[in-house]
């Protein structure tokens, strides 16, 4: 069963992409520091708002299905590890998926469209806003 990686509740759920922090003063740029990239996470309604500051993407949980993830993927919105996304933030039994996931992401194509409902600090991926 899927559950708000915050707080454990299962009710209200959305996939939420919690933005990296990004650069340290300290650092050399890399891609850990694109501000695009962020981890997957599931959010109940209440944690979610409560993070909203750090929430790049959010999608109620009932749209998120595998085409979508793999979209986040190709238009590198996250770089969450494929595997612990499948089976234990998402909790889906679909052998293979972590792998075309990970596959996805080395693939640069445009996001075709996310459904109506969704939010997203990226303008350029025409999603509804907030």
């Amino acid at each position: 069963m899927t559950i708000c990686s915050s707080c454990g509740r299962a009710d209200h759920l959305s996939l939420v992409t919690m933005m990296y922090a990004g650069p340290r003063p300290d650092s050399e740029p890399d891609d850990s520091d694109d501000p695009r990239l962020g981890r997957l996470l599931v959010y109940c309604e209440s944690c979610r708002i409560e993070h909203l500051h750090n929430v790049g993407v959010s999608i109620p949980l009932q749209l998120v299905d595998e085409d979508l993830l793999m979209a986040l993927y190709r238009e590198g919105i996250t770089a969450s590890e494929p595997e612990t996304v499948v089976d234990l933030i998402l909790d889906w039994d679909a052998p293979g998926l972590a792998e075309r996931l990970r596959d996805a992401s080395v693939d640069v194509m445009p996001l075709s469209g996310i459904p109506q409902g969704c939010s997203s600090k990226f303008p350029t991926l025409g999603l509804v806003g907030r």
